[in-house]
């Protein structure tokens, strides 16, 4: 549901850190009501909120929180706000900064007034936040897990690679290799952890089924399909999840000069890598999407460029799977083609 189809009274911004949250009140006029602070722990944030209802005569229902995406220090306030029937409204950070007039200070009050005049004045472009199911929200933590894990043992791996190119101790060799053996065990297990709660919902198993029936498409790939589109909850048009991946190329025009269509780097940067690999897997098989490739690159094509149209075709092929519920079929031809 999009907020544009409901009205608000009241508008709360919320800036948060690991310690605590500051908290600004709008009216429906875009005027700061009142400001506090409070711990970001479930307990303090729960009585906060209900104080504040009670003593302003909010309803749950009239108030619209907004806050920017900061992954877990939002966990308990948007655990209390679900709780209480608050609508929340969580936003990529560089929006709101976007929209700022030019800065003379900041702190985190004055940065939560912000938020809760950007939450009155662009409420009819506000995405609900929707609560994930227990078995997403589960993979969801395990994929990070997993990707922090990765960087790690890239680091190690890298360190190693250059000491044996330049030299080092041995003690130094033996300690990385020990490191990433132990990430490589504990990267499979979490692994293994994703499988287990994949094969224990039937929804979700069959969504995996349909997705790595694609060319390109294995498992990790699969799983941030779900992961990032909240198991397709959040996003319905493969246009939007494109532009969020950074797969979707912008012009930039200013009077006579016209850009060359490019992406943005303001995107999902582990999305668009795992889509990279998918692409790269792709052009090697032998399908439709293999043989695209193959044949751009014949015409004269600049690699990036094609790669990033397999990034393009992969996303829209999902959603399209997704919609249908059918298995992909290499032999398919729209029906406006077949026409």
């Amino acid at each position: 549901m999009s907020a544009i189809e409901k009205s608000y009274d009241f508008f709360l911004g919320c800036d948060t850190s690991k310690a605590k949250l500051n908290f600004a009140l709008a009216d429906a006029k875009g005027e700061i009501v009142c400001e506090f602070e409070v711990r970001n722990q479930f307990k303090h944030i729960c009585a906060a909120l209900n104080k504040l209802l009670r003593t302003h005569h909010i309803s749950a229902q009239s108030l619209l929180l907004c806050v920017e995406s900061t992954g877990i220090y939002n966990a308990w306030l948007l655990k209390v706000v679900t709780l209480l029937g608050i609508d929340a409204w969580v936003e990529h950070p560089l929006k709101i900064r976007k929209t700022y007039e030019p800065m003379r200070g900041k702190n985190d009050s004055l940065d939560a007034r912000r938020i809760a005049r950007y939450a009155w004045r662009y409420v009819d472009e506000a995405r609900l936040y929707r609560q994930r199911q227990s078995h997403i929200h589960s993979l969801t933590r395990l994929l990070r897990l997993r990707q922090k894990l990765v960087q790690e043992r890239t680091r190690h791996k890298n360190r190693l690679r250059a000491i044996n190119q330049f030299g080092g101790e041995e003690i130094e060799k033996q300690v990385l290799g020990r490191l990433i053996q132990n990430l490589d065990e504990e990267i499979q297990n979490i692994e293994q952890a994703m499988q287990q709660i994949i094969q224990t919902h039937k929804q979700l198993k069959e969504r995996f089924k349909l997705l790595m029936s694609i060319p390109g498409v294995g498992f990790l790939t699969a799983c941030m399909f779900i992961v990032y589109t909240n198991d397709f909850e959040d996003f319905d048009d493969p246009r939007k999840f494109a532009c969020h991946a950074g797969a979707a190329p912008f012009v930039f025009a200013s009077g006579q000069y016209t850009s060359k269509a490019a992406t943005s780097q303001r995107a999902q940067k582990e999305v668009k890598g795992i889509l990279s690999q998918a692409a790269i897997a792709a052009a090697k098989s032998n399908s439709r999407l293999g043989r695209y490739y193959q044949r751009k690159l014949a015409e004269g094509k600049a690699e990036a460029l094609v790669l990033n149209n397999m990034r393009n075709k992969i996303i829209h092929i999902v959603f399209a799977i997704i919609r249908t519920g059918k298995m992909y079929d290499d032999n398919y031809v729209p029906t406006s083609l077949a026409a």
